[in-house]
């Protein structure tokens, strides 16, 4: 008997007891079962999301199904940003724009050019618009989002994300552990620098009084 897939093109020949038992397509890896005749009604394609990108990516979800098990902590943050877009069909969010690696990157290079004198100082300004804008692709937050960076105290908000938080946060609202170990390294060198500043005060206000 002949075996066809109902979502692609796909056929072959089959024995006869294969009939009625589920199988996978070896051209698209669509379950189907095995019947007498081809079926002439092919699924409808999937509805992609608006602004963003959908690409299947089964073993990405398989390795990530095989890894879970009854001792393992549903609260524990994912190993990486790929398992935080996941659909139930199997599905990863690509959102494009900038991803955090790359962010760091340019920021660091973008201070080397603001010492430039105005030449390089105008790049940077450039260069920080670009970044900005490709971040809040990449966050999953409107382009208008970026312009709240030059609010006064809710840019420390802001430029947490920026630099933390891993691809779609706008959506998933969740941090992997990388995201976790940014956040945590960023807020100890900010405890730092209060300290350093006290002491270099408590120091001044010493010596003044000597």
């Amino acid at each position: 008997m002949i075996a066809a897939c109902p979502n692609c093109e796909w056929s072959d020949t089959v024995e006869d007891s294969f009939l009625g038992q589920t199988a996978e397509c070896p051209s698209c890896e669509n379950d189907f079962v095995v019947a007498s005749e081809v079926q002439e009604e092919v699924a409808p394609p999937k509805k992609k999301k608006k602004k963003m990108t959908v690409a299947k990516r089964k073993p990405a979800v398989r390795r990530q199904a095989e890894s879970i098990d009854d001792s393992s902590n549903p609260y524990a943050a994912p190993d990486s940003s790929d398992t935080l877009s996941v659909n139930s069909d199997g599905e990863v969010l690509e959102y494009g724009g900038m991803q955090r690696g790359a962010y760091w990157g340019w920021n660091f290079g973008l201070n080397f050019l603001a010492l430039i004198p105005i030449v390089g100082q105008i790049g940077a300004i450039i260069g920080s618009i670009h970044v900005i804008r490709q971040r809040c692709v990449n966050l999953g937050y409107s382009l208008w989002y970026g312009w709240t960076i030059f609010i006064p105290f809710y840019n420390f908000v802001v430029g947490f994300r920026f630099a933390c938080c891993p691809e779609g946060y706008a959506d998933h609202k969740t941090l992997d552990k990388t995201g976790k170990i940014l956040l945590g390294v960023m807020l100890a060198f900010i405890v730092l620098m209060f300290v350093a500043i006290g002491v270099a005060v408590a120091a001044g206000g010493a010596a003044g009084r000597q």
